[in-house]
C-alpha cells in the first residue's frame, strides 16, 4: 500500500453499526476507491444504491459493502420485508 492509500485509509472511522465516515468527502467516487483499494471493485456504468442495511442513510456512508446495485437493493427489502 502507497502513502497516498495509507492516508485515505487513516481517515476512515469505522462505526459500531458498521458505517464509515472519511473527513475528506462523501460520495461515489471516494466509495469505489475504497472499495478498489479493499479488492472489492464496484460495478462500472452501474447506478449504485444505498442499502436498507446501512444505519447513516446518507452520503455519509462510504462503506462499499453499504451500497449495491438496483437489484441488490430490491432483493435486500423483499428479504427485510419477509421477516
Amino acid at each position: 500500500m502507497d502513502a497516498i492509500e495509507q492516508a485515505i485509509w487513516n481517515d476512515v472511522e469505522v462505526h459500531e453499526c458498521g458505517c464509515w465516515s472519511w473527513w475528506g468527502a462523501s460520495g461515489c467516487s471516494i466509495i469505489r476507491l475504497l472499495a478498489e483499494l479493499a479488492g472489492n471493485p464496484l460495478p462500472v456504468g452501474t447506478r449504485m444504491y444505498r442499502m436498507p442495511e446501512c444505519k447513516m442513510q446518507s452520503a455519509c456512508c462510504v462503506n462499499p459493502d453499504h451500497v449495491g446495485t438496483n437489484e441488490e437493493w430490491e432483493a435486500r427489502v423483499r428479504e427485510k420485508r419477509s421477516r
